[in-house]
């Protein structure tokens, strides 16, 4: 319905169209976040076990891109992820009480259990999540606004949108990087996406 250039199970006749991941290749003494330190370390963790279940299937195959997997197999360039969200940024795709629920805190933490950092969720959606400036963490975060949803992507994509900003973003990159949440590269692109937006306004 929003005419988005977004799967989830893409058909054979688009594989074509699929820019293969890259996986990020860590610098000399890189300093990897907990998430990862846990990955590696412990491969019977939760971490490793939610990663690599698959079934036996290489992650960024054809036979993953056509599985349905709704929890992680959404397939899409950055204008079709940005459609998705257009509605909800726009306020005419729920009721207005739904709306408010979804940029609304409904579960936080101080360090999930996956990702071992703090978070913010709403109602199935990711929220601000401001790590950089806490000492006590990995600095990944989510520099979305107040009053914004959407979520994370692995290697840093990302989808939102703003209700309040009336706008909706999609980032997507084939080049793995090595946060759980955003790296600088999405987070530079929503801060100018932002930076637009404010003089717009």
């Amino acid at each position: 319905p929003a005419d988005a250039d977004f799967w989830i199970g893409l058909p054979s006749e688009e594989h074509h169209r699929v820019s293969p991941l890259q996986q990020f290749r860590p610098a000399p003494n890189e300093e990897f976040s907990s998430f990862t330190r846990a990955f590696i370390s412990q491969p019977d963790g939760l971490q490793a076990r939610a990663w690599r279940n698959r079934g036996g299937a290489k992650g960024d195959s054809p036979s993953v891109w056509s599985a349905e997997l709704g929890g992680g197999g959404g397939i899409a360039n950055a204008r079709g992820l940005a459609r998705i969200y257009r509605a909800p940024s726009l306020g005419n795709f729920v009721a207005e009480k739904q709306q408010e629920r979804m940029c609304r805190v409904s579960v936080a933490t101080e360090k999930d259990a996956m990702l071992l950092l703090p978070t913010r969720f709403s109602e199935g959606f990711m929220l601000r999540m401001s790590n950089r400036v806490s000492a006590h963490t990995d600095d990944d975060s989510v520099n979305i606004r107040e009053g914004a949803f959407g979520h994370v992507g692995a290697g840093g994509s990302i989808g939102f949108a703003d209700p309040r900003h009336g706008m909706s973003m999609g980032y997507v990159m084939n080049q793995m990087g090595k946060s759980v949440l955003l790296d600088e590269r999405g987070e530079g692109l929503v801060e100018a996406a932002y930076q637009c937006a404010d003089r717009n306004s």
